[in-house]
């Protein structure tokens, strides 16, 4: 299999652009059958997605569960139905934009574990049903609160009619929400005016390529596409002798040819990626 069928593109995606439509892109632009990706984006949002390419997309799940980086620009005084700024304004209020003390305050007391009720426009479903076509539909229903860690909360900018920040958060975590969740904490309403990922654990927007570079002029392929093994870097190498190797590539493995101990990162002699074991179970086969 090709080095671009095992692999990960760091993609930017811009604003105005589902993560599906940005896949679609890729999977025509380089040429692959089977793509997807880590971590949806809403179509007003922008910056990291992380494409997963051929056998790569087995990664996704281990992928998506890391922790997320974002830059977020709030809008005080407005409340909007889907909580940004592609939704209906339905509130108005008056507002005073609070002093940097106040809000670095009220953002400590969001810091760690928090509750966070997912907002009505949403994929989750009810009943079946996604939340968001309820909610076009003028249905509101119960949600479950579920929680979240918020990891930090620092302040970037003042203006004259809101605030921006950055934040680290755990997999879950509806930034939309925790704009809303912030404004009732300084009596007031907001929604997100601005959304920009900018990291899914140690994958950094700084390395993205943007779409259009891409469809344009595609750089050489070292420039843009990650080794899958660098998702499981926390990992310790073990290389499997010959035998363990080929065992492992038909899918006849024990633990006898595993570590037992402990979580790896599974090599031949040669060098080439293969999977991940975790106490002598296998975690995932990338052959």
């Amino acid at each position: 299999m090709s080095a671009i069928n095992n692999s990960l593109l760091l993609l930017y995606k811009p604003v105005g652009m589902s993560s599906c439509r940005a896949v679609e892109h890729v999977k025509r632009r380089l040429q692959v059958k089977k793509a997807g990706h880590a971590g949806t984006l809403d179509p007003y949002a922008e910056g990291l997605l992380i494409v997963a390419l051929g056998k790569a997309t087995r990664a996704l799940a281990d992928l998506s569960e890391q922790d997320k980086c974002y830059e977020v620009q709030v809008r005080l005084g407005l409340r909007t139905a889907t909580g940004d700024r592609e939704g209906k304004v339905v509130e108005r209020r008056d507002f005073v934009v609070p002093q940097a003390h106040t809000l670095n305050r009220v953002f400590a007391d969001f810091i760690g574990e928090t509750e966070q009720t997912p907002p009505m426009y949403s994929a989750l479903k009810h009943q079946g049903q996604r939340l968001y076509k309820l909610a076009r539909a003028d249905i509101s229903v119960h949600r479950k609160k579920r929680k979240v860690h918020i990891r930090a909360l620092t302040l970037k900018q003042i203006m004259s009619d809101g605030f921006s920040f950055a934040v680290e958060c755990s997999k879950g975590t509806y930034v939309r929400t925790l704009v809303e969740d912030i404004a009732k904490a300084l009596n007031n309403i907001a929604y997100t005016r601005r959304l920009k990922r900018t990291a899914i654990g140690r994958f950094n927007i700084a390395s993205a390529v943007a779409l259009d570079c891409l469809e344009s002029h595609p750089p050489p392929q070292s420039e843009y596409l990650v080794d899958l093994d660098k998702v499981y870097s926390q990992f310790q190498a073990y290389i499997m002798d010959a035998e363990a190797a080929r065992r492992f590539g038909y899918g006849r493995y024990d633990d006898r040819i595993l570590p037992a101990e402990g979580c790896f990162r599974l090599y031949n002699e040669a060098g080439d990626f293969f999977g991940i074991c975790c106490d002598g179970k296998v975690h995932a086969r990338f052959i």
